[in-house]
């Protein structure tokens, strides 16, 4: 079955928690504001030399999960999958988001991936059913978009913020 997004007429399919056009969210009485973009998102191919933090590999990245008070933190990483873990499924994730309400919140059991290209990190949504928005902006899955320290990260209702040192 499928609904048509009462802010900019996009169809969706029931149980979509954010429309794939304009990134509103879908539940009804939803109130909460939506964050607004802090700065221009850049693809990794988009990328000025000099205009980003440089990351090394023992640079640890810092997940803070809103409402949690202790981040995910991860010491040596160059790619980790972020979903919520399944008994069912095959496949787990690097980074299991469950104990934070991750199915209540539309976490994909295979979400999103964090990615170390070069000297910049980057985070690409891996085709999730409820998405990734990156500082309020939708972004577009099996690309991948430059982090910057700070920056907010929606997996579906889930929402972090994430940090380099």
């Amino acid at each position: 079955m499928t609904n048509k997004c009462t802010y900019c007429g996009a169809s969706y399919r029931t149980g979509t928690l954010f429309c794939e056009d304009c990134g509103q969210s879908l539940i009804l009485g939803d109130t909460e504001p939506l964050t607004l973009p802090a700065r221009k998102m850049k693809t990794v191919s988009e990328v000025i030399e000099g205009a980003v933090s440089r990351i090394t590999t023992e640079d640890p990245l810092y997940i803070y999960v809103r409402g949690s008070q202790n981040p995910i933190i991860l010491h040596s990483w160059n790619r980790q999958v972020v979903g919520r873990i399944d008994d069912n499924g095959a496949r787990k994730p690097d980074i299991d988001l469950t104990p934070f309400g991750a199915l209540e919140k539309g976490v994909s059991r295979i979400h999103a991936m964090f990615e170390q290209i070069g000297s910049v990190a980057a985070i690409v949504d891996m085709n999730s059913r409820n998405g990734v928005a990156l500082n309020g902006e939708q972004i577009h899955p099996g690309k991948p978009y430059i982090l910057h320290d700070g920056d907010e990260v929606h997996f579906g209702e889930l929402i972090t913020h994430i940090y380099f040192r």
